[in-house]
């Protein structure tokens, strides 16, 4: 109960800091009040590492190991870029369709650290740990059955931005949802050719900062 209670007081501090240092509007964010978000991925990544080393069967089940972590890495971030360079070649391309200028480092800074500190990690944790592992219970000939539901499962994680950030077109609310998908498909190949969440939490956070730099969301 201590150790529950230790983590969950952890959790709570990181998601606090990330609320009250979370950028006001599209104003420039100034770097006094985003400096104190680079505490959260370290908060959650200690206490992931502690959980690993403490439950070291039942994490790696989910995906959560440090075997071959420099190669993991270096093939979520490409992945990442592909795609998320691919998403903006295309809106760049498609008439009608108005790029947003990126906002500011300081904001984008708090950004990377929100999404690797707590939502890309928990989104992966759920959807490529357990989800994986529940619908594929470690049989590889249902993989592709299980990226199909996964797919459809993480798609509400990009309908949810699409409805507070109004898109001016239906084209980009298709745009949004067709490249949700794909970052699920591919997120789900990497978590069962690479048996570990870090090429699809890597791919996750660097996607997710096109959509955040370009698309607003």
């Amino acid at each position: 109960v201590s150790r529950l209670g230790a983590a969950s007081l952890l959790l709570l501090v990181a998601s606090a800091i990330a609320f009250i240092t979370a950028p006001r509007g599209a104003e420039e964010q100034a770097w006094t009040s985003t400096l104190p978000i680079l505490v959260v991925p370290g908060l959650t990544w200690s206490l992931l590492v502690l959980l690993q080393r403490r439950y070291p069967i039942s994490t790696r089940i989910l995906g959560v190991t440090g075997d071959r972590w420099p190669v993991n890495l270096v093939i979520g971030i490409a992945a990442g870029l592909v795609l998320g360079l691919h998403l903006v070649l295309t809106t760049f391309a498609y008439p009608g369709l108005r790029v947003q200028p990126p906002p500011g480092l300081a904001v984008l800074t708090w950004a990377l650290c929100f999404r690797a500190g707590l939502t890309a990690l928990g989104e992966e944790l759920f959807f490529r740990g357990l989800g994986y592992q529940l619908l594929t219970n470690g049989s590889s000939r249902s993989v592709a059955i299980a990226t199909a539901k996964l797919t459809v499962l993480n798609l509400p994680i990009y309908l949810i931005p699409i409805v507070g950030a109004q898109p001016q077109t239906r084209v980009t609310v298709v745009l949004i949802l067709v490249y949700g998908a794909a970052f699920s498909v591919v997120a789900t190949f990497l978590r069962h050719r690479q048996h570990s969440l870090l090429p699809g939490l890597a791919c996750n956070v660097v996607f997710s900062l096109f959509l955040i730099a370009f698309l607003k969301l």
